[in-house]
């Protein structure tokens, strides 16, 4: 999940609700390490609650990221060809 496992589903042809969904997986991830922190006492709930926002994410930060490929390159395959020849 996450913008390199983006980059890489695109590279690949995945349409695009799939790499939404996949993007969103994170979530998963962030939530296991959210209870982590707080069972190890690490962090409190409060400060867990002022951090979540920089921990999750939402479907409108790969939609923001993958109209900027759009804008910007026209697209993925001129992105993945200008990064990568």
């Amino acid at each position: 999940a996450g913008w390199v496992g983006t980059v890489v589903l695109l590279a690949l042809g995945v349409e695009h609700d799939a790499i939404v969904a996949h993007y969103l997986e994170s979530n998963a991830t962030a939530a296991s390490q959210s209870a982590a922190l707080l069972e190890s006492g690490w962090m409190t709930e409060e400060v867990l609650e002022l951090a979540r926002p920089f921990m999750e994410v939402a479907p409108g930060y790969v939609e923001a990221q993958l109209a900027a490929v759009d804008d910007h390159w026209g697209g993925a395959g001129a992105m993945l060809r200008a990064g990568f020849g």
